[in-house]
């Protein structure tokens, strides 16, 4: 399984419910909200990133239907790694 890489120009605070990340080569802030917050915590603090297994964990905390949670999360994710605020390292072949 893939694992997230938080580069080491990225620095991560948690603020209340929310999590604000730095990217120290652009310094540009970004501010994740709490179900983005809770998709980071899980995402970054698991030794492998199984994204269906993270959409059914939020999918029912927060009661949403997983396709509309999917769609939403992956466009979170395709931001991150655009932003260079994470990377996806994928298992060897």
């Amino acid at each position: 399984m893939p694992r997230i890489i938080v580069p080491k120009n990225v620095l991560a605070q948690e603020l209340g419910d929310e999590i604000v990340l730095l990217q120290l080569e652009t310094e540009m802030y970004y501010s994740l909200n709490p179900t983005g917050s809770r998709l980071w915590k899980l995402m970054t603090h698991a030794p492998e990133f199984d994204f269906d297994r993270i959409i059914q964990q939020l999918g029912t905390l927060y009661g949403v239907e997983e396709e509309k949670l999917q769609q939403d999360m992956q466009a979170l994710l395709d931001d991150l790694v655009q932003e260079g605020l994470i990377g996806i390292e994928k298992e060897p072949a």
